[in-house]
């Protein structure tokens, strides 16, 4: 029996290594094809990920142009209503100062106009009638 036994127990340890390794192999193989075919998926997923997000960044970046032009018009209109308003500016005070010149030279004329008169009027008075303007005149113009 002893015989037996180590006889069947020498073919089965020789024997069942192959048949393990057979069916490890044929696991293997199944396994690797299983994990070609997901890996094959997965870069088609992945493909249609990266797409999706290029056309996200595209319309994101066209829709940031868009506002980017919107606010260069907008600033282009500020520009130009700033511009009108300094001209404006510029019109209200040449307006102010061509009046203040104006006031400046009437005064400057008038001061001029009433000494002179005054004098004439003094001039006259020597001759015995008195002016009007030779009785305003100041003491200290009285030469």
């Amino acid at each position: 029996m002893n015989t037996i036994g180590i006889s069947l127990l020498t073919i089965l340890l020789f024997t069942l290594p192959a048949y393990a390794s057979k069916i490890s192999n044929e696991m293997i193989y199944q396994k690797l094809l299983e994990l070609e075919k997901r890996q094959a998926i997965m870069e088609v997923e992945f493909r249609l990920f990266r797409e999706q997000v290029d056309k996200r960044f595209e319309e994101l970046r066209e829709d940031m142009n868009k506002r980017f032009e919107l606010i260069d018009k907008r600033f282009e209109e500020v520009d130009k209503r700033f511009e009108e308003q300094l001209t404006f500016l510029e019109i209200v005070a040449i307006a102010f100062s061509t009046i203040a010149a104006a006031t400046i030279g009437f005064a400057i004329w008038d001061r001029k106009t009433v000494i002179s008169r005054a004098k004439r009027g003094r001039e006259n008075s020597d001759v015995g009638e008195p002016d009007e303007y030779s009785q305003k005149l100041p003491t200290s113009l009285h030469s």
